[in-house]
């Protein structure tokens, strides 16, 4: 690759699974932006989740009273004893969980955005400096045969 290993060369054209072995040589080294991307896609996906359940909860316990108000991994000391104080404190945790959304689905996107172009960046930079490496027979060569194709 271009930051310094020789991927390149343990590529070759007759591979039949080029897609994993081009992941293998150029991939590795930018796992962590895949990791970002995937973990905060997860966080993002389920913190649109949570909207439904809280409203949920909120409704049956705050406004038809079916329930007592109790959200699960909060501490029942964290939770008002006000009907007010929970509508409340659901509306803050319904901000809160927007807010985490929106920025774990930023966070996910760069990381899988700077894992692919990073990759299309090695992999550009490695075959222009493979043509670059050729002798002028080979051009002559790839020349001739597309003038062949172009005659009837």
């Amino acid at each position: 690759m271009s930051r310094g290993t020789a991927a390149s060369a343990t590529l070759e054209p007759s591979d039949g699974g080029s897609m994993w072995r081009l992941y293998a040589a150029y991939g590795r080294e930018n796992t962590g932006h895949a990791v970002l991307g995937t973990v905060m896609a997860l966080l993002a996906r389920g913190t649109g989740l949570l909207p439904a359940l809280l409203l949920g909860l909120a409704i049956d316990a705050v406004l038809l009273g079916t329930r007592p108000f109790s959200l699960p991994l909060v501490p029942e000391t964290w939770i008002p004893a006000t009907a007010t104080g929970q509508l409340w404190l659901t509306v803050g945790i319904l901000l809160g969980a927007t807010l985490v959304g929106a920025v774990a689905s930023y966070l996910g996107s760069y990381g899988w955005n700077r894992f692919a172009q990073t990759i299309q960046h090695d992999l550009r930079t490695d075959a222009y400096q493979h043509l670059q490496a050729q002798d002028r027979a080979f051009f002559d060569a790839a020349f001739d045969e597309s003038d062949r194709r172009d005659r009837p």
